[in-house]
């Protein structure tokens, strides 16, 4: 064979090799994308460690679940190692209808069905395990199995399931043990009652740090509250961390510089009862991590306290209509139908029956807005009718309706009213069950609300009273009315004057003729010093005068008056120095007054004025970081220092200066990392998360990651060629 026919073959040959791959790419480009499967729901577990003896969780997870409504999930684990805590579902599946079973030694079931079907990813199921004390140091297995899984059409479901290793390490070899001690008032609680209780020890070997775990069965106990105790808060340096998030597990970790006291309480938590059932339930407290300032180890313990539950007796109780008086009196009563809200009322037929010789239906009122009423005040001897209609169902307590009735009864009868009713539904036409409750009116009297007198009372004789009934003769509150007495009216005594008769001290009564006067003669007047009157003042320059007056000693009338005069006194000079002025105030020359008049030589001298001084800063406030500061800009008068003005100045906020960046938290591959800086000046501090590392995994798989199916056969589709290429050339050297 020439060398051209054989080059002409390869050429076809390289021809035929392209023309099919380029006819059957856009095939296999559909076929992959036809093919290409959505990511599978997976159920996953990761690797965790424990020491000996201490405890772990596992926590299980659902990843790409769509409408997966029912599922079977097996845990097993080696039973050699490890004993099982406790096992809680989700909160990924807590609407759902959920059983976790334990029974079987080294496994645990969880079975859940949902109406709607459970999607997306999420915790599924939480495992608490203890590692034996005397555990083999080694990897073991926990096997995650899926049983039956469907979704919400009952059409079965492939879910693939990934378990994981619990690594146990060597526990520390420790000799000293904190032991812990619970208190708490062991009383039988109920659904709805609180369970506080706390937790101490008598010798805390002085621990610095520590971590507390309470577990709880969380279908009996919802936790209400917890706190360290206030003996910890307060060593030097304290500083503590709850975690409260897992359904019935709390976890506190506390640390300081300084010792813990011997006695100290460390824990005070308390729970409400959810749970309503006869039985018992269990707290458990776990103490581990402790360690002294000297970083020397501890044993920690146990403390389990057991609460006694009971169930609360039912009781059937149904929502009450009932008759209750709005008004009651002698001559009308108005009752009003009473509905509870849980009777949930629309509508319904009542009768109310009630003695006919003693009371008359005169109206059915109705109370309530947005209702029907529809009554007969005579349906029957002795029986009122009504019908009630409210479309939407009464929501809380409601009067219906309101009944009148006209008094017919003499006073004090006592009546019974009574209701019944039929057809009583709720909006949606559900016939209600309910209790009815009638009640009991006694007609009062129409007492007066005065007082009428029955007998009068005279001074010497008592007399009576009490309210009267309008209607009949019956009294009510009958008094006695005392005596009156004497109402003595009591006469000063008045003593006789120069002209005048005078009298004994004496009483009479205003009501009758009882008199105790004495009558006193008159004395006649004697004659006093006399005195002066109307004295007008002499002044320096006029003359003064005043009455010399005479009067009686004895009753005062004046007997004579006499004008007498007092000569001008001349000026009594007062001498008063010169004054300099100043900025503000006048001065004036030396001068003379009088001490009596208005006489002066006085000359004013006027004020200078103020004289500016440089202007001071004054309630200086320096700006910080985020508010602005400001000061006050005075100036005061340089010769008397008086302030001339006052201006506040403002000083713009600095702003925060940040330090360099420190890293508060490292990335992993899975999880990103945070640092934080804070400002030199006031401590704020700003955070930002680090990317996470990369996978030198998924590095390499990026070199190929993005190469599609055409790419990959043209390259394929190369390779042939280049293979063809030197076959030939090695023929070619052959020959």
């Amino acid at each position: 064979m020439s060398d051209k026919v054989f080059n002409k073959k390869i050429f076809a040959y390289i021809v035929a090799v392209v023309l099919s791959v380029f006819c059957f790419l856009p095939c296999l480009c559909l076929v992959e994308a036809e093919e290409q499967p959505s990511e599978a729901p997976t159920v996953y577990a990761a690797d965790v460690s424990v020491t000996q003896g201490s405890g772990t969780y596992i926590y299980v997870y659902a990843k790409n679940f769509a409408d997966v409504s029912g599922l079977d999930l097996f845990v097993r684990y080696d039973t050699s190692a490890f004993t099982l805590g406790r096992a809680t579902k989700g909160s990924f599946i807590s609407s759902a209808l959920c059983d976790v079973n334990a029974e079987t030694a080294g496994e645990i079931r969880l079975s859940y069905v949902s109406v709607d079907g459970v999607s997306g990813d999420g915790l599924i199921l939480t495992v608490l395990l203890y590692s034996e004390s005397e555990a083999e140091i080694k990897d073991y297995k926990v096997d995650i199995i899926v049983g039956d899984c469907y979704d919400s059409g009952l059409n079965s479901v492939a879910v693939s399931a990934s378990g994981c290793k619990i690594t146990v390490k060597e526990k520390q070899q420790i000799t000293e043990t904190v032991t812990f001690y619970s208190r708490y008032e062991d009383v039988t609680k109920r659904k709805g009652d609180e369970v506080a209780l706390s937790f101490y020890t008598y010798n805390s070997h002085g621990f610095a740090s520590a971590d507390f775990e309470i577990n709880f069965d969380d279908e009996m106990l919802a936790l209400k509250s917890v706190s360290l105790g206030e003996s910890l808060k307060n060593t030097d340096s304290a500083t503590f961390s709850v975690n409260d998030k897992t359904d019935g597990y709390v976890k506190i970790s506390y640390a300081a510089l300084s010792a813990a006291p011997s006695y100290v309480t460390v824990l005070e938590i308390s729970f409400t009862v959810i749970g309503d059932k006869d039985g018992q339930t269990q707290i458990e407290f776990i103490s581990s991590a402790l360690y002294n300032s000297d970083l020397t180890a501890y044993n920690g313990s146990k403390s389990i306290v057991t609460v006694n539950t009971e169930e609360i007796p039912s009781v059937i109780v149904y929502p009450k209509i009932s008759l209750k008086a709005h008004s009651v009196t002698y001559s009308e009563v108005e009752l009003d139908i009473f509905a509870e809200k849980d009777t949930l009322l629309a509508a319904g037929d009542f009768f109310v029956e009630f003695n006919a010789e003693e009371y008359e239906c005169v109206d059915i009122v109705k109370i309530f807005d947005g209702s029907m009423i529809v009554g007969n005040t005579a349906f029957k001897a002795g029986m009122a009718r009504l019908s009630f209609i409210y479309e939407d169902g009464i929501s809380g307590d409601t009067a219906i309706a309101r009944l009148r009735f006209k008094v017919l009864a003499p006073c004090e009868t006592k009546s019974e009213f009574s209701i019944s009713g039929s057809k009583i539904t709720d909006k949606d036409f559900n016939e209600q069950i309910v209790e009815y409750v009638g009640t009991t009116i006694v007609v009062p009297h129409d007492f007066s609300n005065e007082f009428t007198t029955d007998e009068q009372p005279t001074c010497d004789t008592s007399g009576s009273k009490s309210h009267h009934c309008s209607r009949c003769a019956a009294v009510k509150d009958v008094t006695e009315i005392d005596a009156l007495g004497h109402e003595y009216i009591h006469h000063e005594a008045k003593a006789p004057t120069c002209v005048e008769i005078g009298w004994k001290a004496y009483d009479t009564c205003s009501r009758c003729n009882y008199t105790t006067y004495e009558e006193i003669k008159a004395k006649g007047h004697t004659k006093a010093v006399a005195v002066e009157e109307n004295r007008i003042e002499a002044t320096c320059l006029e003359k003064g005068q005043y009455d010399s007056v005479v009067y009686c000693s004895v009753c005062n009338e004046e007997l004579s008056r006499e004008k007498k005069i007092i000569e001008a006194l001349g000026h009594d000079y007062i001498h008063h120095k010169a004054k300099a002025p100043t900025c503000v105030e006048i001065g004036w020359e030396a001068y003379d007054t009088c001490s009596r008049c208005d006489y002066t030589t006085y000359k004013e001298i006027s004020e200078k004025g103020h004289t500016k001084a440089a202007a001071v800063e004054e309630n200086k406030i320096e700006a910080t970081c985020l508010e602005d500061g400001h000061y006050d800009s005075v100036i005061y008068c340089s010769v008397c220092n008086e302030e001339l003005s006052r201006e506040e100045k403002t000083i713009e906020a600095l702003g925060h200066e940040y330090g360099e960046w420190i890293v508060d938290l490292e990335p992993t591959v899975s999880a990103e990392g945070r640092e934080y800086r804070k400002c030199l000046r006031c401590e704020h501090r700003e955070e930002r998360s680090v990317e996470k590392l990369k996978n030198d995994d998924e590095e390499l798989s990026g070199c190929f990651g993005t190469l599609d199916l055409t790419s990959i056969v043209m390259i394929v589709a190369i390779m042939l060629i280049c293979g063809v290429f030197v076959k030939v050339k090695s023929r070619k050297s052959n020959r």
